[in-house]
């Protein structure tokens, strides 16, 4: 059973060895996925040939040790990863996007082609959908998600928090809200590029489109989702605070609402910021002239953020 040894091993050797140089065939991957599957192929084919079949503990024992090679890979593209992006933060962003990628590819494209390698060369009829790898597979991509969000999640929170927290809604300027168009708070806008800046960081990877779009969307609903939490702390405010926050609020509204209608959105977020903002308008109550006009400016004078924020 040497060969299983030797293939267990060369797997666990990846966290040292692989190659991060980007793939010519998987979208934002490196080369690890096709690496994989020619491994498997020459590993597998070399395990055939040795004349083991008839021996019903060993074959079980070929398909056991099989099926933790994937294990292992996991757990050691989780460890990779982390210790990967300690060595240089700088380059935290692409380590984990192309792990990431690397593991939807591996899940959706290589595990399937190799499950079916395997049923070829020993007559098995393993399938891969309904092997506990694919829980495996998603698990460890959870968990890389999970910890790559993590400082983004931090720094949004604190800028949130600070934002709401630092400001004085109980004694702001009640009058110029009749005179002048009222900006959007500058935390707003904050949060907002930050999310631009990691946006146009994974872009310039190259990174897979789709976890693009599912980071960005998932940073656009904690805006949300800290934003409604904070407020929920405000216990005084004059009417000019209150305008300040029916401002924001409809501000967010307004291009939230326009990725919403690009169907790609989950709109639970969106929703709850849409009641709590029709809540303070209700509570502010008269001409909405003034917040029209005042979301209509900052939007003209914030466009480029603007668009880029709200396209997916």
């Amino acid at each position: 059973m040497g060969i299983l040894c030797t293939m267990n091993f060369d797997i666990k050797r990846l966290l040292y060895v692989q190659d991060w140089t980007m793939s010519d065939t998987y979208e934002g991957c490196t080369k690890l996925p096709e690496f994989l599957l020619a491994y498997y192929s020459v590993a597998l084919s070399r395990l055939r040939k040795l004349d083991v079949m008839n021996d019903p503990v060993v074959s079980k024992r070929i398909q056991m040790e099989f099926l933790r090679s994937f294990d292992i890979l996991m757990d050691d593209q989780l460890k990779a990863v982390t210790t990967k992006t300690k060595d240089d933060s700088k380059l935290k962003d692409f380590r984990f996007i192309t792990t990431l990628s690397n593991i939807s590819a591996l899940k959706q494209i290589v595990l399937p082609k190799v499950v079916q390698i395997f049923n070829d060369q020993f007559g098995t009829s393993l399938s891969a959908p309904k092997l506990k790898v694919y829980a495996s597979f998603d698990n460890y991509e959870k968990i890389i998600y999970g910890e790559y969000l993590k400082g983004y999640r931090s720094t949004l929170k604190t800028i949130v928090c600070k934002g709401v927290r630092s400001t004085n809604w109980a004694q702001m300027d009640s009058q110029a809200s009749r005179k002048d168009a009222i900006a959007v708070s500058d935390f707003i806008l904050k949060a907002i590029n930050f999310v631009n800046t990691i946006k146009s960081k994974l872009l310039g990877l190259k990174s897979n489109n789709r976890y693009v779009i599912r980071i960005e969307l998932d940073l656009d609903d904690y805006i949300i989702k800290k934003l409604i939490d904070y407020l929920k702390e405000i216990r005084q405010f004059n009417s000019g605070g209150l305008n300040q926050i029916c401002v924001d609020l409809t501000f967010l509204c307004r291009i939230f609402g326009i990725m919403k209608r690009s169907s790609m959105k989950d709109d639970t977020h969106v929703a709850k910021l849409e009641s709590v903002c029709k809540r303070f308008m209700d509570k502010r109550g008269g001409d909405t002239k003034v917040i029209e006009q005042s979301v209509k400016s900052s939007i003209r004078e914030n466009r480029a953020q603007v668009e880029c924020f709200s396209q997916l």
